[in-house]
């Protein structure tokens, strides 16, 4: 079976006749926004891939192209010296931005079963419709769903809502195509768990699996993490045993400004079934790559940059991105603040990430 496997919207592989599920997997199941994976930045992949080889299988969010994929898998089985393999959904979104979903699992742990599908959203509702495959855990033969989903986060809370409020129905169709199979739904949900948005979801049998895990983003400001946006949705038949977040800037001794600019503005979650448990690699094996000042050569520009760098900006998503296009020109950084979302002080945050030219 080849290790990349590229899904075609609509595309559903036959589920064949049900798998009796039994005891569940016993594997590690993480949800990780690697933000802008593809893009020509920064990314230091082999820290991006030691991060995530603690984990069995992750659905990753925020892969631009299929490039950054088979990079990062190229890294996963360099560092931790096994064999991967990694499936990737089409790019998807509204516009020029586009966005692609992946999940990876280590051979030794799990394997893609069959399933493998882009959600048809019959009301398009989601900027970004989720992606879905069942897996087999290779130590038990269980069988899981794996759905990986990335929010939109526009310009408000209420931008986000519509695709919050309709992850019911979505849950709905996921135990459709999956009869009597677990199902686990993952990501960047942009919005606090805590929120009454995710009432209807909670009412359809979905729980959440990590409870006060505490905010997600990592704030530019060291020792500060900002929202508390990524989650791990299970079914009841689903034995969660353990989970949590890997906080990779304090296990890799990084300063929150060098994780945001080599690996992501986000940390992983994760959980532990039938008593799975992540596998921190020893680190000292490795040497973190600091990264490199950005030099005007490398700046982003709110006066030239493309909407597909300027979203590289914390607090700029795909909105605010079209908002800058077409306030151009700008004065000044500090003008930003005209935009609406982008307070002063967000846009004092921006502006001390030293992303902007000069």
């Amino acid at each position: 079976m080849s290790r990349f496997r590229k899904v075609v919207s609509g595309i559903m592989l036959a589920l064949g006749m049900a798998i009796p599920v039994a005891a569940f997997a016993t594997v590690s199941v993480a949800s990780f926004n690697i933000q802008n994976l593809g893009w020509q930045n920064s990314k230091d992949y082999k820290t991006v891939a030691l991060i995530t080889s603690s984990f069995d299988v992750v659905a990753v969010q925020e892969v631009m192209n299929e490039e950054g994929a088979e990079r990062l898998h190229r890294a996963l089985e360099k560092v931790s010296g096994e064999a991967w393999s990694y499936m990737m959904s089409h790019l998807i979104g509204r516009g020029s931005y586009k966005e692609a979903y992946a999940i990876y699992s280590r051979d030794s742990a799990a394997r893609y079963l069959d399933g493998a599908v882009v959600y048809l959203d019959p009301e398009d509702t989601f900027a970004r419709e989720p992606f879905s495959a069942r897996y087999q855990s290779v130590r038990t033969g269980d069988v899981f769903a794996l759905a990986n989903l990335h929010v939109l986060y526009g310009n408000r809370v209420s931008d986000r809502l519509p695709e919050i409020d309709y992850l019911a129905s979505y849950w709905e169709w996921l135990k459709e195509i999956y009869p009597d199979t677990p199902i686990i739904l993952a990501g960047d949900f942009n919005l606090d768990v805590g929120h009454e948005g995710f009432t209807a979801l909670l009412d359809q049998s979905a729980r959440l699996a990590i409870e006060d895990q505490g905010s997600t983003t990592i704030s530019p400001i060291n020792g500060r993490y900002a929202n508390n946006y990524d989650h791990i949705f299970v079914s009841p038949s689903v034995n969660v045993t353990s989970n949590g977040v890997l906080r990779f800037p304090q296990w890799l001794g990084m300063t929150h400004e060098e994780a945001r600019e080599t690996v992501s503005d986000h940390v992983p979650v994760w959980i532990g079934l039938n008593g799975g448990d992540i596998k921190l690699p020893e680190t000292e094996l490795y040497e973190v790559e600091r990264p490199v000042a950005m030099g005007a050569e490398g700046c982003i520009d709110i006066n030239q940059s493309s909407q597909e760098e300027l979203v590289q900006l914390p607090h700029v998503g795909e909105a605010r991105a079209v908002n800058i296009v077409e306030g151009r020109p700008w004065s000044s950084a500090d003008s930003l603040s005209d935009i609406s979302g982008l307070s002063p002080a967000r846009v004092t945050e921006i502006i001390n990430t030293n992303q902007l030219c000069p």
